[in-house]
């Protein structure tokens, strides 16, 4: 009997090792998975942030089509973030040029309407407000980018 107890004690020893040995390397896996999964998102974070701003582009894309009024709230806030009553000029992209010559109603509510101005330079859905003591970008990329820089992510 007596070797019988030895032995079962042996076979419960080498179990505990065993089950000791089995939870270090799960633990392992486990701070490696977690390290690999934080490494492929941060290498993925700036594709995400150029996938967010493209959506977002078309979004507002559809957004300028169905209501142009849109270009006029993004003037008013230039317009107001500058502090310009009266010497504002609204420099545009094409894209948004287009949208904006195919109505007036983005000029609803407003009492100074900003000059137009169509600069090929910009491209998207560019919108940019100049006045005398300074300018504001108001197109979406730079609305988008500082949410990302908020947010802490790198913006493209």
């Amino acid at each position: 009997m007596p070797g019988e107890f030895r032995e079962l004690a042996r076979n419960a020893n080498g179990q505990r090792e065993l089950a000791g040995e089995i939870q270090e390397a799960l633990d392992s896996m486990r701070k490696s998975l977690l390290e690999s999964r934080r490494e492929l998102l941060e290498s993925s974070e700036t594709e995400l942030v150029k996938l967010a701003v493209a959506i977002a582009e078309k979004v507002v894309g559809r957004e300028l089509h169905m209501d142009p009024a849109v270009v006029g709230h993004w003037a008013r806030e230039g317009i107001e973030a500058l502090g310009a009553l009266d010497d504002a000029a609204c420099i545009v992209s094409s894209r948004v040029a287009e949208v904006l010559m195919s109505s007036d109603r983005w000029k609803s509510g407003m009492s100074n309407v900003p000059e137009v101005i169509v600069d090929q330079r910009l491209d998207g859905f560019a919108c940019e407000i100049r006045a005398r003591y300074g300018r504001v970008d108001m197109s979406v990329t730079s609305r988008i980018g500082a949410a990302a820089e908020a947010l802490g992510a790198a913006h493209p």
